[in-house]
């Protein structure tokens, strides 16, 4: 849970520093791939660390080999080398999509562009707090499924 929390309050202030008015000049964290990518990986690493200092090295070798059929091992592979980045380019892309969004607004005329601004502004908020819930969930399910004791 910690690492959840601490994740999401992260993600959290990282999207709504976009919000902050000075002229587009400071854009999202979180909409540069590379502060998404290492997000992914660290959150995966952390996942599997903490699996094997609970079970053991042994043990959580077993449980992968276990939980998986003989022919399924090279998607369940693949699967773990694809999360990281899953997770990066799902926060990335929703969080670069909303700077472009502002950009576009921000070349409207100065007598119709406060509206949408604002508007746009307003769901840029309500997407940043969702995609940092939506990014700690997807941590407590990795970690659910990790050191599930079936």
């Amino acid at each position: 849970m910690p690492l959840a929390v601490s994740v999401f309050f992260f993600i959290w202030v990282a999207n709504w520093l976009e919000v902050i008015p000075t002229n587009h000049l400071l854009p999202a964290p979180t909409a540069d791939v590379n502060l998404t990518y290492a997000l992914g990986l660290f959150t995966v690493v952390v996942v599997h660390v903490v699996s094997i200092r609970q079970k053991g090295v042994l043990r959580w070798a077993v449980d992968i080999a276990k939980g998986h059929e003989p022919g399924m091992a090279p998607i369940w592979i693949f699967e773990e080398l694809t999360r990281p980045f899953t997770l990066a380019l799902r926060l990335f892309g929703n969080m670069f999509a909303g700077g472009i969004m502002l950009s576009i607004i921000a070349l409207l005329p100065i007598y119709v562009f406060w509206l949408p601004e604002i508007l746009w502004k307003l769901f840029d908020l309500f997407v940043g707090v969702l995609q940092a819930v939506i990014f700690a969930l997807l941590i407590i399910l990795y970690l659910g499924f990790q050191l599930d004791e079936e």
